[in-house]
């Protein structure tokens, strides 16, 4: 399965975002983009920081009231850092 486009609402665990970060890489296609969305005190800040670990780079979309709207564009076959989807167990 190839994608172009892959829409995430963040998770509370870390271990889920994780997941849902590696298989959105994995799954989009060289020139896809991957979008999360979530709020300020749900973890969004350190989910973008995941974010650009893995696709290296990222975009601000949208900021409004706490929340945020960041995209990721796939520019490579591999992660940006190639530990971002270890796992910590």
């Amino acid at each position: 399965m190839i994608a172009d486009t892959v829409a995430i609402r963040i998770p509370h665990e870390k271990l889920a975002l994780v997941q849902l970060l590696y298989d959105a890489f994995r799954i989009l296609r060289i020139g896809g983009t991957c979008y999360i969305s979530g709020a300020n005190n749900e973890g969004i800040k350190s989910a973008t920081k995941l974010l650009e670990r893995a696709f290296g780079n990222s975009t601000l979309l949208a900021y409004d009231s706490g929340y945020r709207i960041v995209s990721a564009l796939k520019e490579s076959e591999a992660p940006s850092d190639d530990e971002v989807f270890e796992s910590p167990f």
